[in-house]
This record gives C-alpha cells, structure tokens and sequence, in this order.
C-alpha cells in the first residue's frame, strides 16, 4: 500500500527485507517499516536500523510501524510502543516516526481483550489506505 502511494507520487521505490536490504547510499531517502508485534517493532527491523545508522544519518528517514494495538489499546501499550520507536529515531537526525492502524486476523479472546484494553465488538481492520496516502504525500516533500 505505501508503495503504491509512492509511485502513484512518481517516487520510484524498492521494498526489500531487512536481510537483504539494498546499499542505501543510492538513495535520496529511506522508509524502514514494521509490524509491531509483543509491543515492539520485528527485531530484525531494528537490528537493521542499528547497523545502517550511518547511512541512514544521511538522508531523510521515516521508521513506520503498522499496529492494531496503537489504535485501539490502553495508552500504556501506545506509550510502550512509541518509547521503542523513538529510542531507534533518537540517534537520526533526519528521521520520524508514523505509525499506521493494522488489522487482526481474528477477534481476540476475553483475556486479551481486557489485558490489552479492546472493548468487545471493535472493527478487526483498522487499515487506512486514505491516510498512507497522505502521510506518503506529506513524506516525500522531506525528500530531495
């Protein structure tokens, strides 16, 4: 979906995995994106992160999280999630943090539902292709 939002903005864009990521000195900005999964971004996103500081201190850098939680749990799991983010963002002096509503697969059960704070009933998609879209267009005027 953020690929498309780009393109469609005439920002040519390669998705790789974190393990086989692309030399990022070809590029003019960097989108590094993840699940939040146990509260935390995937940890080989921010082993990534962590190895490509340098380059990634070089160039307009979004770190992009896509999270249910975030949007429909207690403010202690978006304040979990947003301490992670910002202790990967805090050494980029050119990066930001987005954070995009997820979906789940299926209902969670009771326990969880109370532990985490999603009131019964609550839509399973959260998912917002208008605000990737906007955030996208927003973005790519940090980039040359």
């Amino acid at each position: 979906m953020l690929q498309k939002a780009l393109e469609g903005l005439g920002r040519p864009s390669v998705v790789a995995s974190f393990a086989e990521g692309p030399d990022l000195a070809a590029y003019s900005g960097v989108i590094a994106a993840s699940p939040i999964h146990g509260m935390r971004w995937l940890p080989e996103a921010s082993a990534w992160v962590d190895a490509q500081r340098e380059a990634l201190r070089k160039v307009p850098c979004a770190l992009v999280a896509v999270s249910y939680l975030y949007f429909e749990g207690r403010a202690s799991w978006k304040a979990s999630i947003l301490k992670g983010l910002e202790a990967l963002r805090a050494p980029l002096p050119h990066a930001s943090i987005q954070v995009f509503a997820g979906r789940l697969p299926s209902p969670l059960p009771t326990p969880a539902r109370w532990l985490f704070g999603v009131k019964k009933g609550r839509p399973l998609d959260l998912v917002d292709p208008a605000a990737v879209a906007a955030w996208a267009a927003d973005w790519v005027r940090t980039v040359p």
